[in-house]
């Protein structure tokens, strides 16, 4: 049987790459896949700007696509807002054009909607339930809803809060990390509650909803149902930084326009038809925890995320390990101990060791860890580092030798395990301890 052949029209985008990724990796004997790209460049993908009509056409007639997934839109509320005409050209226009060219060869189209066409509510929202847009960007992305589904061969996906750790990428944990990873504070929304939905987790779901040869409209997300605030907040132990520095604010002081307040999508068509489960927060944080590259700053200093092994019995983690990359060495470890604590704002380290490597994880509780490079020869030689571990979003912190290091506990009952490279000698101890003054203000007695 030959291969049906797919577009993606805005292929670069975070969820346009990601489902070229999978098809191409995984798929490869049903579907030949095929990509576009406006602004961002990208390699192997046709250039298509989608309010050109010109292009469009040719670039249907070229490829004569079964399947069109459209992933390219303007996406940002309030940019929508500002640039009115805009918006209706790109996410209105653009998709009636699209739609005539399904039309024309008789292609399925794979739309990707928004939880912003409705208006929310204090229940669970089924996919036949009003429409109420409170914004244009949901105004638009409804005008487009409505011509898609005159086709006869359609799939409308409704996705919310859509996320990955791609460097570039400026979804909501991006953001949530790269200001608290510069010490800003980062204000965040109290009053709106929604899915976070992981992208890998979304394009998986779309695919398999291909290949059951699913039509018409469809909610595509993550499991959970949070405020914005309380997943900046997990965000934040995650990836191992400063939750406090996330405030929270009502809608309207951070916002130039109105967004749906409580959208929380009932999932049980979408799972009546796939496989494929919609991820917890916590099962997307850890996945992006994997693919997510944590820079310490000091040269030979290692976070590395301890995953939760899950089934119905509890789960399961790795604390130590010969030949992985998951979890601290077994090959460099001569000792395991346990520190346990009773109160928060207890300091314990203040120093460094001359041939000791250690690795610091929270089995209970959280901590803040302060490091400051003392070797000479070091490229970062002076300079600190801080770093937030907890028990949630479990991490190992490897801290080489010659590093001074001190934490202190932020919850009550928390519990360090170490994991050092040499034993202990009480006759010859290779610990130089320092004030803890010398990590800053904030360790002073």
């Amino acid at each position: 049987m030959s291969k049906k052949r797919i577009l993606i029209i805005g292929g670069s985008s975070k969820i346009g790459l990601t489902l070229i990724n999978i098809i191409k990796n995984n798929f490869s004997s049903n579907f030949e896949v095929f990509g576009t790209y406006n602004t961002q460049k990208t390699p192997q993908l046709t250039k298509l700007d989608i309010t050109d009509y010109v292009m469009m056409e040719n670039t249907f007639s070229k490829i004569q696509p079964h399947i069109v997934i459209l992933t390219a839109a303007l996406i940002h509320p309030l940019t929508c807002e500002e640039n009115k005409t805009l918006a209706w050209k790109t996410n209105v226009d653009s998709v009636k054009k699209i739609v005539e060219e399904c039309k024309k060869i008789n292609s399925k189209l794979i739309f990707l909607s928004s939880d912003y066409v409705y208006s929310g509510k204090n229940s669970l929202i089924e996919e036949t339930d009003s429409l109420d847009p409170l914004n244009y960007y949901g105004k638009t992305k409804l005008e487009g809803e409505k011509l898609v589904s005159t086709l006869e061969k359609f799939l409308i996906i409704r996705t919310a809060w859509v996320n990955d750790t791609n460097p570039n990428s400026k979804s909501f944990v991006m953001q949530v990390i790269n200001s608290l990873k510069q010490n800003r504070i980062f204000n965040v929304a109290t009053d709106q509650f929604g899915h976070p939905t992981y992208s890998v987790n979304l394009a998986e779901m779309i695919i398999e909803l291909i290949l059951k040869q699913a039509n018409g409209i469809f909610h595509v997300t993550g499991s959970t149902y949070i405020s914005r605030f309380e997943f900046a907040q997990k965000i934040a132990m995650a990836f191992c930084l400063n939750h406090n520095l996330i405030h929270g604010v009502i809608s309207k002081s951070n916002s130039g326009i109105q967004r749906p307040l409580n959208v929380n999508l009932n999932l049980n068509k979408l799972k009546s038809i796939i496989s494929v489960n919609p991820l917890t927060l916590e099962e997307q944080l850890n996945l992006m925890r994997i693919d997510y590259e944590f820079d310490p700053i000091l040269k030979d200093v290692k976070l590395i995320p301890i995953g939760k092994f899950h089934d119905e019995r509890g789960s399961l983690s790795v604390m130590v390990s010969k030949n992985r990359n998951d979890a601290p060495n077994f090959d460099i470890t001569q000792e395991v101990y346990l520190t346990e604590i009773p109160n928060s704002q207890t300091i314990r380290a203040s120093h460094k060791h001359h041939h000791i490597d250690e690795f610091f994880i929270m089995l209970d509780g959280s901590a803040k860890f302060v490091l400051i490079d003392d070797r000479e020869n070091s490229s970062t030689y002076k300079k600190s580092f801080t770093t937030f571990l907890n028990d949630e979003f479990r991490s190992a912190l490897f801290v080489p030798s010659g590093i001074f290091h001190i934490f202190k506990t932020i919850q009550n009952n928390s519990k360090c395990l170490a994991i050092a490279s040499k034993a202990f000698d009480k006759n010859k101890p290779d610990t130089i301890s320092v004030e803890h003054k010398f990590f800053g203000t904030e360790f002073e007695n």
